[in-house]
């Protein structure tokens, strides 16, 4: 999914990823999991109404492995971070999700860093979901002290043309036929952005 772009849309004639992979394969496409509009990267959707809950269940119990990069302000220090946060809706502002220890959800995010850029004090990391609350990720790395760069939402300073959040890697185990499938995608925009901000 490129980002800009919705998983579906809200409204019947809204234009959104399903309308575009239920066209190319010819019929009626379901999503298994969605990426916030800003974020680019994987996302999984099954070809019939069958095979959904089977996947939804593969999700539940954590069997599909999704992986995200991301460039952050600030330099991370450890190699491996796991933030246990819980995340709730922000009482002031609807369109948000905050660290909420008391009333929100369990939310796990595996952090590891991959390369730091001293000339921007940036860092590219690698983020593993445990769990898949909404902007679980970028909850957890601004409350953190490493917003995402170009996070309309939570890193309102950061001045690149995207959010610099990609979903790198899916993996899971075939419900049918037992083979493990892995899939990785690039996106050109993240790549261009990384090399000019990194």
């Amino acid at each position: 999914k490129p980002e800009g772009m919705k998983t579906h849309g809200n409204q019947p004639d809204e234009i959104a990823l399903l309308n575009h992979v239920s066209a190319y394969v010819g019929q009626t496409c379901y999503v298994v999991h969605r990426l916030d509009m800003e974020t680019s990267g994987l996302v999984l959707f099954a070809k019939n109404p069958f095979i959904l809950p089977i996947l939804n269940r593969l999700l539940e119990k954590k069997e599909i492995s999704r992986e995200y990069r991301a460039l952050v302000d600030g330099k991370i220090e450890a190699k491996e971070l796991v933030f246990r946060d819980k995340i709730g809706r922000n009482r002031h502002d609807r369109r948000k999700r905050v660290v909420d220890q008391k009333n929100g959800q369990y939310a796990e995010t595996q952090v590891t860093r991959l390369k730091q850029f001293a000339t921007n004090k940036t860092s590219l990391i690698r983020c593993k979901l445990k769990t898949g609350r909404t902007h679980q990720i970028r909850v957890h790395l601004s409350h953190h002290g490493h917003p995402i760069l170009g996070d309309p939402l939570y890193n309102s300073h950061s001045k690149v043309s995207r959010l610099m959040l990609h979903a790198f890697k899916l993996s899971f185990i075939h419900p049918l036929t037992l083979n493990k499938l892995s899939f990785t995608a690039l996106s050109d925009t993240f790549e261009r952005e990384l090399k000019q901000n990194g």
